[in-house]
């Protein structure tokens, strides 16, 4: 309901009005009342008037405008977005009949001990993310304030801890690192620049999971790479330490299915050449018949069920060419020599193959079985 506010006065001449409140000239308010018409917590205080002519002035006692009811929130909380581990500060205030308190909500569930008219969080983390408000209460009601939205983004998890690299190849290795807290992933780095100035392909913050190891592969032997591991949670970490690790050298090179050239293959006296598709297999030999490009140093010899157009898959140990041996027995006839150790024993009659051997040019004769050939003798040498 409105508010009237009325003085009297008696001079001459004529006075003139300033109404206050509180002792603050109240703008506009010069007549002799003063009215409010729909009065508000913030309109509660003592009201004077002065009167003023030419011969001075005169103050009116004070009269106060007491409001009954339930206090009026005169400041709400704002809302505030911040990363976790800050501090937060929510602020309120009510006016009305005293005495006033307060209390704080979370989603609506009181906070125990939060009856000031202001609420500090301190630390505070992704799980106090939500709504907060205030009611504040006189004996004649309470009033609720409007709700702040607190929103609480997860910090930057720490940086993790990189580790030796493992399981270290010719064509790549396992990079490692320790669990970094507040992770939920990790991205990867792989470079052959140890400033990470250019990325092997495909390993430029690549998305690795939640795992503490990721094997790289499709790499150059005898090459130095550095890697470096961030945490992810949304937001990333600073990199790890940086990791160097130099694959291993390339393996000797493997003969496979080399064809030779006619002038190469090994014929018979009568000027025959072996032919044939199938590629000579490799199958160990005893330490009595090593093969090696070395003295000393046994690779494996060969064993060869059907003739070959010189095709081979021997792995050498070394270096270096070695001459082949060939040497031809007649179906039929005995054999002249022993088989060869890991060889099934050489019959009598020889009716499915014949023997030929590399020579390196350290060691002694190696033997390993070809398909038969026409019954006559022949030696001849090439090298590869």
């Amino acid at each position: 309901m409105p508010v009237t506010f009325t003085v009297a006065v008696s001079a001459v001449p004529a006075a003139t009005y300033q109404w206050k409140k509180d002792g603050v000239a109240i703008a506009g308010a010069t007549a002799a009342s003063y009215a409010i018409a729909s009065p508000g917590v913030a309109d509660a205080g003592t009201y004077t008037v002065v009167a003023t002519n030419s011969a001075g002035f005169a103050t009116s006692a004070g009269a106060a405008l007491t409001l009954s009811g339930p206090p009026t929130i005169t400041l709400d909380p704002v809302s505030q977005t911040v990363t976790a581990g800050a501090n937060v500060t929510f602020t309120a205030a009510a006016a009305g009949p005293a005495p006033i308190t307060y209390q704080w909500k979370k989603n609506s569930v009181d906070l125990g001990g939060a009856t000031d008219a202001s609420l500090t969080l301190m630390n505070v983390l992704v799980s106090d993310t939500g709504s907060y408000t205030v009611v504040a209460t006189n004996t004649l009601g309470s009033t609720p304030s409007a709700a702040a939205l607190l929103t609480v983004n997860p910090a930057a998890p720490a940086a993790p801890v990189s580790a030796a690299a493992t399981g270290v190849t010719a064509a790549g290795f396992t990079a490692n690192w320790n669990a970094a807290a507040g992770a939920t992933g990790y991205r990867l780095d792989v470079s052959t620049d140890v400033a990470f100035g250019s990325f092997v392909t495909g390993y430029q913050d690549l998305d690795v999971g939640a795992g503490l190891t990721r094997s790289v592969s499709g790499l150059s032997a005898s090459t130095t790479y550095y890697y470096r591991v961030r945490a992810f949670n949304g937001l990333a970490s600073a990199s790890s330490a940086t990791i160097a690790v130099t694959t291993s050298a390339a393996p000797a090179a493997d003969l496979v299915n080399d064809t030779f050239s006619d002038t190469d293959r090994i014929g018979g006296a009568d000027g025959s050449n072996t032919s044939g598709t199938a590629p000579l297999v490799s199958t160990p030999h005893g330490d009595e018949h090593p093969v090696g490009g070395k003295p000393g140093q046994a690779t494996r010899g060969i064993r060869h069920r059907h003739a070959v157009d010189l095709r081979h898959d021997l792995q050498r140990a070394g270096p270096g060419l070695f001459p082949i041996l060939h040497r031809r027995f007649h179906p039929g006839r005995p054999s002249p020599s022993a088989s060869p150790p890991g060889l099934p024993a050489a019959p009598r009659t020889i009716s499915a193959s014949h023997w030929w051997t590399t020579r390196p040019t350290d060691a002694a004769p190696r033997t390993a079985s070809v398909r038969p050939t026409p019954p006559r003798w022949a030696t001849s040498a090439t090298r590869f």
